[in-house]
Formats: C-alpha cells, structure tokens, sequence
C-alpha cells in the first residue's frame, strides 16, 4: 500500500486526542486480518484482548482483536514514530 491509512488512522487519533480530548481510543479488527492488526500496533496502539467466535458474520462465527491506546502513550510516542 502507499500509507494512506496508516495517515488516516493517525489523523483519526491526533483528532480524538489533541482536538476531543480523549482519554482513550480501542478499535476491534477481525482475527484473520494481519493488515489491519499491523496497522493498528503500527499506530502505537496494544492488543488488549482476542475475543474467539465472537460475532456471526458471512455465514460463520468470527473472532476479533481488541486495541487500545491512552491519550499519555499517544503524547508520549518516540521521536519518529508514526506521526500524523
């Protein structure tokens, strides 16, 4: 890919941070999506939680990944991570 959600997450994020002042921000992705895990960790955020056959979705039952990150892990990411 060319980044382009990797940057929209970001965007998402440094909106509910700096501008909403949020306290936290969780997001769910399907079990059997690698990318969209990746992206996720990528962004700073932490696998929390693996809920297994947890919701019926295209005729079967599906698990999920579970993430989080809190605005001070957000504020306190190292120079050069991924910035929006």
């Amino acid at each position: 890919g060319h980044g382009y959600a990797t940057e929209a997450v970001l965007g998402v994020l440094a909106y509910l941070f700096e501008a909403l002042d949020y306290h936290r921000v969780a997001a769910n992705c399907d079990a059997e999506n690698a990318r969209s895990a990746h992206l996720l960790e990528r962004v700073g955020m932490r696998r929390e939680a693996h809920f297994v056959e947890s919701y019926w979705a295209k005729g079967r039952w599906t698990s999920e990944y579970h993430y989080a990150i809190l605005q001070r892990e957000w504020s306190d990411r190292p120079a050069g991570a991924h910035r929006a």
